[in-house]
Protein backbone atom coordinates (compact mmCIF):
# COMPACT_ATOMS: atom_id res chain seq x y z
CA UNK A 1 0.00 0.00 0.00
CA UNK A 2 1.62 3.39 -0.61
CA UNK A 3 -0.55 6.59 -1.28
CA UNK A 4 -3.89 5.38 -1.48
CA UNK A 5 -2.91 2.58 -4.35
CA UNK A 6 -1.98 -0.89 -4.59
CA UNK A 7 1.67 -2.00 -5.60
CA UNK A 8 2.83 -5.75 -7.26
CA UNK A 9 6.27 -6.32 -7.45
CA UNK A 10 6.67 -9.72 -9.58
CA UNK A 11 8.88 -11.28 -12.40
CA UNK A 12 6.58 -11.69 -15.01
CA UNK A 13 8.82 -13.20 -17.50
CA UNK A 14 6.72 -14.89 -19.74
CA UNK A 15 3.36 -15.06 -21.34
CA UNK A 16 1.18 -16.86 -18.48
CA UNK A 17 3.59 -15.08 -15.80
CA UNK A 18 2.58 -11.76 -16.89
CA UNK A 19 -1.37 -13.63 -17.36
CA UNK A 20 -0.70 -13.85 -13.47
CA UNK A 21 0.02 -10.40 -12.61
CA UNK A 22 -2.36 -8.77 -14.47
CA UNK A 23 -4.95 -11.54 -12.70
CA UNK A 24 -3.82 -10.26 -9.44
CA UNK A 25 -4.11 -6.53 -10.04
CA UNK A 26 -7.30 -7.17 -11.38
CA UNK A 27 -8.39 -8.96 -7.95
CA UNK A 28 -7.00 -6.10 -6.04
CA UNK A 29 -8.33 -3.12 -7.81
CA UNK A 30 -10.79 -0.98 -6.55
CA UNK A 31 -13.89 0.10 -8.44
CA UNK A 32 -12.74 3.19 -10.78
CA UNK A 33 -9.21 1.95 -9.98
CA UNK A 34 -7.16 1.50 -13.51
CA UNK A 35 -3.82 -1.21 -13.88
CA UNK A 36 -0.69 0.21 -14.67
CA UNK A 37 2.09 -2.67 -15.52
CA UNK A 38 5.54 -1.63 -16.45
CA UNK A 39 7.07 -5.13 -18.47
CA UNK A 40 10.92 -6.06 -19.44
CA UNK A 41 12.51 -9.20 -20.57
CA UNK A 42 16.08 -10.85 -20.95
CA UNK A 43 17.21 -10.55 -24.24
CA UNK A 44 17.45 -14.29 -24.47
CA UNK A 45 14.08 -14.66 -24.80
CA UNK A 46 12.10 -15.77 -27.98
CA UNK A 47 10.74 -12.85 -30.08
CA UNK A 48 7.43 -14.59 -29.55
CA UNK A 49 7.41 -14.53 -25.61
CA UNK A 50 8.67 -11.04 -25.50
CA UNK A 51 6.07 -10.19 -28.18
CA UNK A 52 3.32 -12.21 -25.94
CA UNK A 53 4.60 -10.83 -22.74
CA UNK A 54 3.57 -7.16 -24.16
CA UNK A 55 0.38 -8.17 -25.71
CA UNK A 56 -1.11 -9.76 -22.55
CA UNK A 57 0.38 -6.99 -20.49
CA UNK A 58 -1.77 -4.42 -22.73
CA UNK A 59 -5.09 -6.88 -23.08
CA UNK A 60 -4.68 -6.44 -18.93
CA UNK A 61 -4.03 -3.01 -18.23
CA UNK A 62 -5.10 0.27 -19.29
CA UNK A 63 -1.26 1.77 -19.06
CA UNK A 64 1.81 -0.08 -20.05
CA UNK A 65 5.22 1.13 -20.22
CA UNK A 66 8.60 -0.93 -20.87
CA UNK A 67 11.62 -0.94 -18.14
CA UNK A 68 15.04 -2.32 -19.99
CA UNK A 69 17.44 -4.65 -18.69
CA UNK A 70 20.69 -3.67 -19.58
CA UNK A 71 22.38 -5.92 -17.45
CA UNK A 72 20.38 -9.00 -19.10
CA UNK A 73 20.35 -8.24 -22.83
CA UNK A 74 22.80 -11.42 -23.05
CA UNK A 75 23.73 -10.85 -26.69
CA UNK A 76 20.59 -9.31 -27.88
CA UNK A 77 20.24 -6.14 -29.53
CA UNK A 78 18.28 -3.74 -26.79
CA UNK A 79 16.24 -1.92 -29.75
CA UNK A 80 14.88 -5.66 -30.49
CA UNK A 81 14.09 -6.02 -26.97
CA UNK A 82 11.93 -3.16 -26.47
CA UNK A 83 10.93 -3.43 -30.00
CA UNK A 84 9.36 -6.53 -29.61
CA UNK A 85 7.70 -5.62 -26.18
CA UNK A 86 6.38 -2.37 -27.43
CA UNK A 87 5.19 -4.35 -30.74
CA UNK A 88 3.11 -7.03 -28.80
CA UNK A 89 1.79 -3.72 -26.66
CA UNK A 90 0.39 -2.34 -29.81
CA UNK A 91 -1.12 -5.22 -31.33
CA UNK A 92 -3.23 -5.46 -27.72
CA UNK A 93 -5.04 -2.36 -27.93
CA UNK A 94 -1.74 -0.16 -26.48
CA UNK A 95 -1.72 3.25 -27.55
CA UNK A 96 1.07 5.30 -26.08
CA UNK A 97 4.02 2.78 -24.30
CA UNK A 98 6.83 4.86 -22.84
CA UNK A 99 10.46 3.25 -22.50
CA UNK A 100 12.48 3.71 -19.42
CA UNK A 101 16.03 3.08 -19.23
CA UNK A 102 15.71 1.06 -15.60
CA UNK A 103 12.57 -0.61 -13.22
CA UNK A 104 12.89 1.96 -11.14
CA UNK A 105 12.53 4.50 -13.19
CA UNK A 106 9.30 2.98 -14.55
CA UNK A 107 7.52 2.29 -11.02
CA UNK A 108 8.65 6.13 -10.26
CA UNK A 109 7.13 7.83 -13.70
CA UNK A 110 3.90 5.11 -13.05
CA UNK A 111 3.42 6.21 -9.40
CA UNK A 112 3.47 10.01 -10.48
CA UNK A 113 0.73 9.35 -13.17
CA UNK A 114 -1.34 6.81 -11.34
CA UNK A 115 -3.84 8.13 -8.85
CA UNK A 116 -5.14 6.81 -5.62
CA UNK A 117 -7.27 3.70 -6.42
CA UNK A 118 -5.26 2.25 -8.61
CA UNK A 119 -2.81 -0.86 -9.14
CA UNK A 120 0.47 0.06 -10.19
CA UNK A 121 2.41 -3.22 -10.89
CA UNK A 122 6.32 -3.65 -11.71
CA UNK A 123 7.86 -6.73 -13.64
CA UNK A 124 11.40 -6.66 -11.69
CA UNK A 125 14.33 -8.55 -12.56
CA UNK A 126 17.27 -7.11 -11.55
CA UNK A 127 16.63 -4.01 -9.37
CA UNK A 128 13.87 -5.50 -7.08
CA UNK A 129 16.35 -4.27 -3.91
CA UNK A 130 15.76 -0.91 -5.15
CA UNK A 131 12.32 -0.97 -6.08
CA UNK A 132 11.34 -2.29 -2.18
CA UNK A 133 14.03 0.65 -0.93
CA UNK A 134 12.07 3.04 -2.83
CA UNK A 135 8.42 2.17 -1.98
CA UNK A 136 9.78 1.72 2.23
CA UNK A 137 11.47 5.35 1.79
CA UNK A 138 7.80 6.64 0.21
CA UNK A 139 5.79 5.43 3.22
CA UNK A 140 5.02 2.20 1.52
CA UNK A 141 3.90 -0.66 3.83
CA UNK A 142 3.59 -4.34 3.18
CA UNK A 143 -0.35 -5.73 2.67
CA UNK A 144 -0.48 -8.23 5.41
CA UNK A 145 -2.55 -11.50 4.16
CA UNK A 146 -5.79 -9.48 5.57
CA UNK A 147 -5.09 -6.56 3.79
CA UNK A 148 -4.83 -8.59 0.64
CA UNK A 149 -8.11 -10.05 1.50
CA UNK A 150 -9.86 -7.29 2.46
CA UNK A 151 -8.26 -5.66 -1.13
CA UNK A 152 -9.84 -8.74 -2.80
CA UNK A 153 -13.12 -8.89 -1.27
CA UNK A 154 -13.51 -5.15 -2.03
CA UNK A 155 -12.87 -5.69 -5.62
CA UNK A 156 -15.13 -8.80 -5.87
CA UNK A 157 -18.21 -7.28 -4.52
CA UNK A 158 -17.61 -3.94 -7.11
CA UNK A 159 -18.60 -6.83 -9.71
Amino acid sequence: DLDGRVVVVDYAHNEEGMRGLVEICRGLRPPGGEIWVSMCSAGDRAREIRVGVGYVAARGAEHVTVSELRRYLRGANPEDVVGDLRAGALDGGATDVPVFPDEVEALSWMMEKSVPGDVVAVAALSQRPEIFALLEERGGQRASPDRVRELARAARSAT
